[in-house]
């Protein structure tokens, strides 16, 4: 039977709020500060060694950043409005029609977005002969690079995949309102005493850390920078290891020019089914020449 009930502050969680009150409320009066103070003539350490190796590395990180480009990025796939074409089998789109389009839209004067100058290009395509070989390139290349369309291509591609496997099974339809997937119970008041009740038991955690002494911190620090690098190396090894092929090339010019070599170009195949992007910046790119365009 139902029964209406008014609502009210769940005894649970004032009995969490007050239990971390009885330690919170007293924060401050063991004169932390002052005791700091005192200790602070004993926390003399030298420099290690190796500060002097890594201070003459830091200009790293400017390096780092100046592989960061900024540009854009123009794609063509099967799968969009008035680039595929229509076909038994669905929208396919050739390495050929790729490359012309592509072209022909580089002299489009009517997008305003459309860049200027002398700039540096890059042309980056992937082809399959069938759908399904189309695909299994299209997830192997965006594992590296995610460019946003291509994913789009892979998953649309994938979609019609099942659906001309599963085309004669008819699946039960679904009764409203339909389950969401699991995830935490998150109302308005529950966020707000989470957010400062959290707040009240990270002080508690912080405060039952002097269990460890400054030596030992300091050693978990060590241990925990240490497995940090191994994490960070074993990461940056797996990128380094690339499994996908791709066609493309380097060009630089007005894009009127841009435009007529595009045109020029041979196609490197007359597979079906391709997409292709075509990255343009103001400034080299070598980061991506060196991803995209090494033999």
């Amino acid at each position: 039977m139902w029964t209406e009930s008014s609502l009210s502050w769940p005894g649970s969680a004032n009995d969490i709020q007050a239990r971390a009150a009885s330690v919170i409320d007293q924060v401050g009066a063991d004169h932390g500060e002052a005791r700091l103070s005192a200790l602070e003539g004993d926390a003399a350490f030298g420099r290690l060694p190796l500060s002097h190796n890594a201070q003459a590395l830091l200009n790293l990180r400017s390096e780092l950043d100046h592989l960061l480009s900024q540009g854009q990025v123009l794609t063509v796939t099967p799968y969009q409005f008035q680039v595929g074409e229509d076909s038994d089998s669905g929208d396919v789109l050739d390495a050929d029609a790729a490359t012309q389009r592509l072209a022909e839209k580089l002299t489009d004067y009517a997008d305003l977005h459309r860049p200027a100058g002398r700039l540096h290009a890059i042309v980056v395509m992937l082809t399959g002969p069938t759908r399904k070989q189309f695909a299994e390139q299209l997830q192997r290349v965006t594992s590296v690079i995610p460019l946003p369309e291509w994913c789009q291509a892979q998953r649309q591609t994938e979609s019609l995949l099942a659906a001309e496997h599963e085309k004669l099974r008819k699946p039960a339809a679904i009764v409203q309102p339909r389950f969401k997937p699991v995830a935490p119970l998150s109302t308005k008041p529950f966020v707000d005493m989470n957010a400062a009740l959290g707040t009240h038991i990270a002080t508690l955690e912080s405060l039952a850390s002097d269990r460890v002494n400054i030596i030992g911190k300091l050693r978990q620090l060590a241990e925990k920078r240490q497995a940090t690098l191994q994490t960070v190396s074993d990461t940056l090894q797996t990128i380094q290891t690339m499994d996908a092929q791709v066609w493309s090339v380097a060009l630089t010019g007005e894009l009127a020019s841009l435009s007529h070599q595009l045109a020029e170009m041979s196609p490197p195949n007359y597979h079906r089914y391709a997409v292709a992007s075509l990255i343009l910046s103001v400034s080299p790119m070598p980061f991506f020449e060196e991803l995209l365009c090494s033999p």
